[in-house]
């Protein structure tokens, strides 16, 4: 179920070979030769890839810098189009910050055929950075001469009027809100705020209208959108449907007596297929959870994403070990995430160039902390009951 299982292949890049013999500004690499621009960094040789999403990861070896922002910009070329490059994708980093950290940086883009990429990289700034060496790679996660999946299936979607944008923090402390979601899980306060009825029967009610609400607020929820529910209610699909949107229902073989505007696709939630692609937006109630282990969830999500065109919405529910960071345990259907693999799901698409809605944990009033199920699990000290409830995860492509 890993990227790796699938045919997604990884080629690398050589940094330095657009400016032969050119020296970079992260000592001593490149060539011996000063070039014409002293902010340059590294530019990579101009390839085709693969229609569908690319994710390129950076990696230093032996970095010493004390200071330094790393300016990175993926280019597009269309050879023999008489046009100059045009920039298509970016990114930076704090030099000092990957030092400490120790972490890689990646960039995502979604090439488009007949299209040529390369990265450049620069120090508007200057830096003092020394590296023993780097390597930059490519991974190429669209459907390889899949002539089901058309060209226009990875251009922009043309709806959504709400920008998730970057934020300082990726926690936010405040109350969570219905009228305006971000990543969020359920609370008294919106049950009242949204008026759809009380504790009896809560989340799942609560799931949906936010999966509704959320849609609506990110600009999706219109005439001629595609949508895809991997894992929901039929009564959803159709309420969705019933606004123009088109929709497709994963999972199953058939379903009987459904709108022209609903279709399904027979699919195994734990192996995707590459050509489930162009939908402008997705989501899944409970499906990550279902899926045995923590690393099958978080999978599922950072694999679902994929499906969206890019500027795509997706909205996943799971459920949140609400009361405890300790280690899960499975219930008899599904497992539970705890909060630090909420965060790690989150930091994980934003490392893939997604945007994350900011998370949400529950505010101070009594009212607007999470309204939690006892449930009992299975551990190796015995039965256990624990707390859990449902929380929205929101990101776009």
């Amino acid at each position: 179920m890993s990227e790796a299982s699938i045919d997604h292949p990884i080629r690398e890049l050589d940094p330095f070979a657009f400016f032969v013999g050119h020296a970079s500004r992260i000592k001593p690499l490149g060539g011996p030769n000063r070039g014409p621009d002293p902010k340059y960094g590294f530019h990579t040789p101009y390839f085709e890839y693969r229609p569908g999403p690319v994710v390129f990861t950076i990696r230093f070896h032996d970095l010493k810098v004390s200071f330094g922002e790393l300016g990175i910009h993926v280019n597009g070329f269309v050879a023999d189009s008489g046009r100059h490059a045009v920039l298509v994708g970016s990114s930076r980093a704090d030099m000092p910050e990957l030092m400490r950290e120790g972490t890689e940086i990646t960039v995502r883009i979604n090439a488009v055929r007949g299209v040529t990429y390369a990265l450049f990289g620069f120090f508007a700034d200057g830096t003092d950075a020394h590296a023993s060496g780097m390597t930059i790679t490519a991974q190429e996660l669209g459907a390889a001469e899949n002539t089901s999946v058309p060209a226009e299936a990875f251009e922009r979607t043309r709806f959504g009027n709400e920008t998730i944008g970057q934020v300082s923090a990726l926690v936010d402390s405040g109350a969570p809100n219905f009228a305006h979601p971000i990543s969020q899980p359920l609370t008294q306060s919106q049950l009242d705020e949204a008026g759809i009825g009380g504790a009896e029967g809560a989340s799942d009610r609560w799931s949906e209208a936010f999966i509704l609400k959320v849609l609506e607020r990110y600009g999706v929820l219109q005439l001629g959108a595609r949508g895809l529910m991997l894992g929901g209610s039929l009564q959803l699909a159709e309420a969705i449907a019933a606004r123009g949107c088109q929709m497709v229902i994963g999972g199953e073989d058939s379903l009987p007596d459904l709108p022209a505007n609903i279709s399904v696709w027979p699919l195994n939630f734990a192996e995707l297929p590459d050509d489930l692609r162009g939908f402008d937006f997705l989501f899944s109630m409970g499906t990550a959870c279902r899926l045995e282990t923590v690393d099958n969830a978080r999978w599922f999500i950072n694999s679902a994403i994929r499906s969206l065109r890019p500027g795509g919405i997706a909205v996943h529910l799971v459920d949140w070990l609400a009361t405890s960071d300790e280690r899960g345990f499975a219930t008899a259907d599904r497992l539970p995430l705890r909060r630090s693999e909420l965060t790690r799901i989150a930091l994980t698409l934003i490392s893939h160039n997604h945007e994350v809605a900011q998370l949400n944990f529950g505010g101070e009033e009594p009212d607007d902390q999470p309204l939690v199920t006892p449930v009992e699990v299975n551990t190796p000290d015995g039965p256990k009951t624990v707390e859990i409830t449902p929380f929205g995860l929101i990101a776009r492509a």
